[in-house]
């Protein structure tokens, strides 16, 4: 397939840097730190207002929100959020009667 490039967008120059997703990155350090904050339920602005300090000035909220979702699939590995919270009483040896329906 043969592709033609033209000198020309099909649009106007972004005005903000933070509409390029590419630059508004977090990094591994960065998902950590998330982490731990969303452990000690700071809320979402004040998550995203430290991060923005720390040496990504472009995230914005749904960074944030977006992160704090993708460290909570990783947390879960796959089960459903019952599925954890059972693996966990049992691990911590707590006694419980679970029934299925």
């Amino acid at each position: 397939m043969d592709y033609i490039y033209i000198g020309e967008h099909n649009h106007e120059p972004s005005e903000d840097m933070a509409s390029h997703p590419i630059l508004r990155r977090i990094d591994a350090e960065g998902y950590e730190k998330l982490a731990a904050m969303k452990k000690n339920r700071v809320l979402p602005g004040a998550q995203a207002a430290s991060i923005r300090e720390q040496g990504h000035p472009l995230a914005q909220r749904q960074d944030i929100y977006n992160a704090n979702i993708r460290n909570r699939r990783k947390m879960l590995a796959g089960r459903t959020s019952i599925q954890a919270l059972l693996d966990e009483l049992t691990e911590k040896k707590y006694t419980m009667k679970v029934t299925e329906l």
